[in-house]
């Protein structure tokens, strides 16, 4: 919202906003104009536009944030479209923190100016002067002027560059053996035969799928024994059409919301 609108008007940008949020749609909201364009969106317009490449003269770069990238997909839309696809990292809270909009660090992201992290337990922490909660401070937020993202992450000593892996609730105990869900959730998205994925738990490990075209639940669970360690694969597959998403194009991962899709799915092969 800041970097993509607010600046962006006080820059003098002019925006445009698709009237559909469909590959097409996209597409014709840059060719509407000869000047150069970027597209700022989530890494779901990326697919979108990658899955059926149409270049656009116009189209300079694409730049996504609120998700994590499925693997494969910066590939497949620089090969669609000739330019990179870069990643932005933020809060609500205190805003951009660590970008790659070149696409040159990826997966890892660089510092933003001004932006002082540092990782701690294997949490990405920001350095912050004061608290950007309004009431009491709650030390699991921000403490001694550090805040706490919640979300897992590594840094590279040398260069500072900063690798985020995901929420740090998405990592369960399995028998004692730590799983990061988001691992094996980024694992599967990268099988050929899985379009987007979520996985999650609740006792054990289950993914949602939505299958690329001829391909079965039985597909996965033969490809994901070359690449999931047997402890951490899923132990039931869902099928779906298509994941529930926000209006934003973003992932719901709420597990209530995830179900009623799954038992839809299922009512509505029988």
């Amino acid at each position: 919202l800041v970097g993509g609108l607010l600046h962006s008007l006080h820059a003098g940008v002019q925006l445009a906003f698709p009237d559909r949020l469909t590959g097409d749609g996209i597409r014709a909201a840059i060719a509407a104009s000869p000047q150069p364009t970027m597209v700022l969106g989530v890494p779901f317009h990326a697919e979108l536009l990658a899955a059926v490449p149409n270049p656009v003269a116009s189209l300079t770069r694409m730049v996504v944030a609120g998700e994590l990238v499925r693997p494969g997909v910066p590939e497949a839309f620089t090969a669609g479209y000739g330019v990179p696809l870069g990643t932005m990292y933020g809060m609500t809270e205190v805003g951009m923190i660590a970008t790659d909009l070149s696409g040159q660090h990826r997966p890892a992201v660089a510092p933003a100016p001004g932006m002082a992290l540092r990782v701690e337990d294997g949490e990405l922490l920001v350095q912050a002067a004061a608290s950007p909660y309004i009431g009491l401070v709650d030390p699991g937020r921000w403490s001694g002027g550090w805040l706490h993202t919640k979300d897992a992450g590594t840094m590279d000593a040398a260069t500072g560059l900063v690798t985020i892996l995901g929420r740090l609730d998405s990592q369960v105990s399995i028998g004692g053996l730590k799983v990061d869900l988001t691992e094996v959730e980024q694992s599967l998205c990268a099988l050929p035969q899985v379009i987007s994925a979520v996985v999650a738990y609740d006792g054990a490990i289950e993914a949602y799928l939505v299958l690329a075209d001829g391909a079965a639940a039985a597909d996965v669970e033969t490809a994901m024994t070359d690449v999931i360690a047997p402890y951490k694969r899923p132990r039931r597959l869902h099928v779906l059409a298509a994941l529930p998403r926000t209006a934003t194009g973003k992932i719901v991962r709420a597990r209530a919301v995830l179900q009623a899709a799954a038992t839809a799915a299922s009512t509505a092969q029988t």
